[in-house]
């Protein structure tokens, strides 16, 4: 497993962009989102983490949680496997 704990910059990245997918801002559309996580899926760069009982898959690249990087429109793969909308 090659996690590296994300930097506080990539952290304050991540939870702004949680709050923003939750408030329906700058959110990719549903197919591309889907497009996005399959391509993930099996990518070698793809880890699982546990946290508090709840199990994340983490790009071991740019540190973040993929499930809610692929919804982000403008958000890209750190290996340029997809792209920003």
């Amino acid at each position: 497993n090659n996690f590296t704990m994300p930097t506080p910059l990539q952290i304050l990245h991540g939870a702004v962009a949680i709050v923003k997918t939750q408030l329906n801002i700058g959110v990719a559309p549903y197919d591309v989102a889907l497009k996005r996580a399959m391509i993930c899926k099996d990518c070698e760069f793809k880890a699982y983490i546990l946290s508090n009982g709840s199990k994340w898959c983490q790009c071991t690249k740019c540190n973040c949680i993929i499930s809610e990087k692929v919804k982000r429109a403008t958000e890209s793969c750190p290996v340029n496997k997809w792209s920003a909308i």
